[in-house]
């Protein structure tokens, strides 16, 4: 598989530099932007909210037990709570409680609340999919695109390359008068057109740099090669 190859530098101190190379293939360009884009750690949120809510929801059906108690301890004279006496002596006291609370009806609200929540809970859960089907659709545009560009580019050096050697014999042909001078013009015509494609292929190269830069959301000092 063509990669691409990502050209960094990391500065080590003030006044040196080091250069780092990081080959990246479309797999591992899925997995960077599937772990830094911010939508979709949004959308993870807010389905863990939603998973939340929902199990919270289920629990209102559920009737609650609650459990106190309590310990104490007396000094000196007091009142002992048993004997309801005056006494000299330290004397200690407790006591447990229990409260239960069920919902028998509430007017269909807790059925209800259910169904909201598990409604919320499944669109969550569709739109945490759906955003990390478009990231990676992006991504494989973006990637595929950087390599279109990539072949049409050396395909315009080629050319550029090419149209100067035949300029370059031309031009001695015609040095010598075995051709018209208009062969050579033609030629260097040639040439300023294969030299101005060769410039809109490094721009629309890097432009399709650029974009994947941004949806792998790399750090701006990151340079791909």
């Amino acid at each position: 598989m063509l990669r691409i190859l990502l050209v960094f530098f990391i500065s080590f101190n003030l006044h040196s530099q080091s250069n780092k190379y990081l080959e990246l293939d479309l797999q591992q360009c899925l997995e960077i932007a599937l772990e830094n884009n911010l939508q979709l750690k949004r959308s993870i949120i807010n389905e863990q909210i939603q998973k939340v809510g929902y199990n919270q929801s289920l629990l209102q059906q559920v009737p609650t037990l609650n459990l106190f108690s309590n310990y104490g301890n007396n000094y000196g004279r007091s009142i002992d709570p048993t004997t309801n006496t005056f006494i000299s002596n330290n004397s200690s006291f407790s006591g447990v409680s229990a409260s239960s609370n069920m919902n028998i009806f509430s007017g269909f609200s807790v059925r209800n609340n259910i169904k909201k929540s598990k409604t919320l809970l499944e669109k969550s859960v569709f739109d945490l999919e759906n955003t990390r089907n478009n990231v990676m659709l992006s991504v494989v545009s973006s990637y595929l695109n950087v390599l279109l560009n990539t072949d049409r580019l050396d395909n315009s050096r080629f050319q550029v390359q090419s149209t100067q050697e035949q300029l370059s014999r031309t031009s001695k042909l015609v040095d010598a008068g075995s051709i018209p001078v208009i062969n050579k013009l033609n030629l260097e015509a040639q040439l300023a057109g294969d030299e101005l494609s060769l410039i809109q292929q490094e721009n629309n190269y890097r432009l399709s740099i650029l974009q994947l830069k941004q949806l792998l959301l790399l750090e701006t000092n990151k340079e791909i090669k």
